[in-house]
């Protein structure tokens, strides 16, 4: 299971001190969930030397170290009152930049998204554009990977390969629908939606597929006998799956195992249920399975498991071979109530196929309850030391 959000030492020592030692024998371990390499934001030295010090400290501590390679929600960090502030200036390239409407005078994307309350930053990336792809791929190959496979080797001669835990590529990766926004919403500065801003992005993806107008999408959607809102989603989804691919494929390329490398999107509850919906802030199953990486989702603690069996089966349908998926984010909301709901909640998962299990909140000292406790004799964390066989 991946402790997510240690990015500093204090906090490292903190889930030590919480969970006890790790051991490599043992059949579930516990890592430390580092949030990067950031990949719209920081320059390749600031994630190679990141990624450097992770690693470090993941030898320091003996514990192994998880890796969110984040490429978009991230940049709300880089984006203070008025300024934005990135290492490369991806977003003044406006082929770099998702489009409100067809043509070349339709306004600029920026980026909406919804963490408890709404953020906005200026651009919401275009991910089937050449040059943008490129750019993910420059900030992989110079910052990234460089360090990692060092360290994949350095860790190999010291018999401690088990302290690269993995890594999770995007970060639930959509081509996001604005037109759901309530009017009204406002931004982390005050500023409200406006009512260019409230509508479907995507349209320099679908320039970018061949399509110039609303009629072309049209006709498509009459020769495939669907709606044109079902080929939208489709489409959307399927530039999602091979975008999540082509970050995968880059990994996997330096001889990251497929076990190690998990795709992120989020599941809609109703369309797993029910088979059948849209929701473009979620795209379909199928986009999180590739021939590079395991399935990855995003699941809430509270949420019923029981659709665990129709997601697998979902995945199945898209790679029969694909027999393991990840929760690449999650949360410990409800489940210090008892030491018997932590622990049914991990075994689950983990027997239902789960690699990796992520638990998000140990920096948010709120009291929210999207907080990871923070005593060694809370239930959470008491459920943690007997999973992973450290008490």
């Amino acid at each position: 299971m991946a402790i997510q959000d240690a990015d500093n030492e204090s906090t490292i020592a903190l889930i030590k001190e919480l969970y006890g030692e790790t051991n490599p024998e043992n059949e579930v371990m516990y890592a430390i969930g580092v949030c990067g390499p950031l990949l719209l934001t920081d320059s390749c030295d600031v994630i190679a030397k990141k990624t450097e010090n992770a690693f470090q400290l993941a030898l320091k501590y003996n514990i192994p170290v998880w890796f969110q390679a984040d490429d978009v929600n991230n940049q709300y960090y880089a984006y203070v009152g008025e300024n934005y502030v990135t290492a490369d200036k991806w977003y003044e390239n406006p082929e770099n930049v998702e489009k409100l409407g067809f043509g070349e005078d339709a306004p600029l994307a920026p980026y909406w998204f919804n963490w408890g309350h709404w953020k906005k930053t200026p651009a919401m990336p275009c991910l089937n554009s050449e040059s943008f792809i490129a750019f993910i791929k420059s900030q992989l190959q110079n910052g990234f990977l460089p360090v990692l496979e060092k360290w994949m080797n350095t860790l190999k001669e010291l018999d401690r390969e088990y302290l690269f835990a993995g890594v999770s590529v995007g970060w639930e990766t959509r081509i996001p629908d604005y037109t759901e926004i309530p009017d009204g919403t406002v931004d982390q500065n005050g500023t409200a939606i406006t009512k260019e801003e409230k509508k479907m992005t995507g349209y320099r993806a679908l320039e970018n597929l061949g399509f110039k107008d609303e009629a072309s999408v049209e006709a498509e959607a009459k020769k495939q006998r669907i709606s044109s809102e079902q080929l939208r989603y489709n489409l959307f989804s399927q530039v999602v799956h091979d975008y999540s691919e082509m970050i995968s494929r880059e990994i996997y390329n330096i001889g990251v195992e497929k076990t190690k490398i998990f795709t992120h999107l989020v599941i809609d509850t109703r369309i797993i249920e029910n088979g059948r919906g849209i929701n473009f802030n979620s795209p379909l199953v199928s986009a999180a399975v590739n021939d590079y990486s395991t399935p990855g989702f995003t699941n809430n603690s509270n949420v019923s498991l029981d659709r665990l069996g129709t997601l697998k089966t979902k995945i199945a349908k898209a790679d029969i071979t694909q027999q393991n998926y990840g929760i690449v984010e999650g949360y410990a909301m409800g489940l210090n109530e008892s030491k018997k709901k932590t622990m049914k909640y991990f075994n689950r998962l983990f027997s239902s196929g789960a690699i990796v299990v992520a638990v998000y909140g140990i920096h948010d000292n709120s009291g929210s309850p999207y907080m990871v406790p923070k005593t060694a004799d809370a239930p959470f964390s008491q459920a943690v030391r007997q999973i992973i066989g450290s008490n």
